[in-house]
């Protein structure tokens, strides 16, 4: 089992819909969670990154929404969306998913 961190932004166009999915996608996906803030969660799982990371880029649309998920202990982050100025000087071995 891994240990993720998952930061999101869903875009405010009326669509709360991917923000149920994005939900979704995190419970179906791991055994534990912690999503105290709105925009952060905590995630045990047996996936793969990339795995986890395409799952839950399903769940949102990327032309206006972002996830950001970082493993727990490592140098391994994985983004969909637009992450906007500065992200990479922070997480320059980030990839795409």
């Amino acid at each position: 089992m891994a240990h993720y961190w998952l930061t999101f932004r869903i875009d405010d166009d009326g669509h709360p819909n991917r923000y149920d999915a994005l939900i979704a996608a995190v419970n179906d996906s791991g055994g534990a969670f912690w999503d105290g803030p709105t925009s952060f969660i905590c995630i045990q799982s047996s996936l793969s990154i990339d795995r986890l990371g395409a799952k839950l880029k399903a769940a949102i649309s990327p032309r206006e929404d972002l996830i950001v998920i970082r493993e727990i202990g490592r140098d391994d982050t994985r983004y969909a969306g637009e992450p906007g100025d500065g992200f990479l000087y922070f997480f320059p071995k980030a990839k795409k998913l």
